[in-house]
């Protein structure tokens, strides 16, 4: 009885310990060094007149926030722009014509109708997202990192040239057969002289 007893109690002292050991704190774990591979983003697609806008981060860690961040577009330089608390930059570019846009402070950047990219390239650092999106945890230096902004500018003219320029080659097609059937026209009335004039010729001799 003594020992039932007594394995009754040493259970119960065990029991609380449990409890304990689930709530100790456990240290966070940092993430995965940040690759210097590009990160390619799709921000969509505008039309002349359109803003584009969106936040360029790299993937899996962050930008240095606060550091400089170079940006281009399409391949020319456009400045830096800070990075924001989470480790990414806005972006703003107002697209003001087919060649011609506004980004962000702004900085006057070459366009084109169809594909075009914007480009953040600076300093990352790995480390925990924290409350309100801002890096917490310690984090760690990287290498640098390059994100691509991928976006379209829709241009009106340039689809409305393709008609023109079928209409242009129809009407130098008609052109060519009209001056075809001339030709074969004055050939066929100079056979007909040549015909009558021999046979003036071969009555005149006989």
């Amino acid at each position: 009885m003594k020992r039932v007893m007594l394995l009754a109690i040493g259970a119960a002292l065990l029991l609380p310990a449990a409890p304990a050991v689930a709530q100790t704190p456990s240290t966070e774990y940092p993430p995965g060094p940040c690759t210097a591979e590009n990160t390619s983003q799709n921000l969509g697609t505008f039309q002349i007149g359109n803003t584009v806008t969106g936040t360029l981060t790299p993937s899996p860690c962050a930008f240095v926030p606060g550091s400089a961040v170079a940006m281009a577009v399409n391949g020319a330089g456009a400045g830096t722009k800070a990075a924001n608390g989470s480790g990414g930059v806005f972006v703003s570019l107002q697209i003001n014509s087919a060649t011609s846009g506004l980004l962000n402070d702004p900085v006057t950047v070459p366009l084109r109708c169809g594909a075009n990219t914007i480009t953040a390239s600076g300093q990352t650092l790995g480390g925990v997202t924290g409350q309100g999106g801002n890096i917490t945890g310690g984090p760690t230096p990287n290498g640098p990192a390059t994100v691509t902004g991928h976006f379209t500018v829709v241009c009106p003219g340039a689809a409305a040239a393709a008609p023109s320029a079928a209409g242009r080659v129809a009407f130098t097609g008609a052109n060519i057969l009209r001056w075809s059937m001339a030709a074969a026209a004055l050939i066929a009335i100079g056979i007909l002289f040549m015909l009558g004039s021999r046979r003036r010729r071969s009555g005149m001799g006989a």
